[in-house]
């Protein structure tokens, strides 16, 4: 069996244009798949950049309010403290009400629910 070297030439340019071709589209392939997935990587990060950002908005938040509540607790050790001072005043008083002549009385209990 003899070749005739066109026809063999011939069938392996059709060979290599078909392998070719195939292997090419595979590569497009490729190609679109890698496209995709950093599409998706990238909006990946979009969504990690825009959480990021919400995180330090409510970080922001949470430093106001552990601001404010060291303030509002001031104020409250602050009230507590006037409290006792004024009870420790009243029980002095009272304590001193049994030597108190009627009209003393009057004005200790008029000044007392002022």
């Amino acid at each position: 069996m003899k070749f005739n070297t066109p026809s063999v030439i011939l069938s392996i340019v059709i060979i290599a244009l078909a392998a070719f071709i195939i292997f090419r589209k595979s590569d497009t392939n490729d190609v679109d798949k890698y496209a995709k997935q950093k599409y998706q990587i990238d909006s990946l990060n979009n969504v990690v950049n825009t959480l990021e950002t919400e995180q330090l908005v409510q970080d922001s938040i949470i430093k106001n309010y552990q601001t404010q509540v060291v303030k509002l607790d001031h104020d409250i050790d602050a009230a507590k403290h006037k409290i006792t001072k004024l009870k420790h005043e009243h029980s002095t008083k009272i304590q001193t009400v049994s030597t108190y002549t009627h009209t003393e009385l009057d004005e200790f209990f008029a000044d007392r629910y002022k």
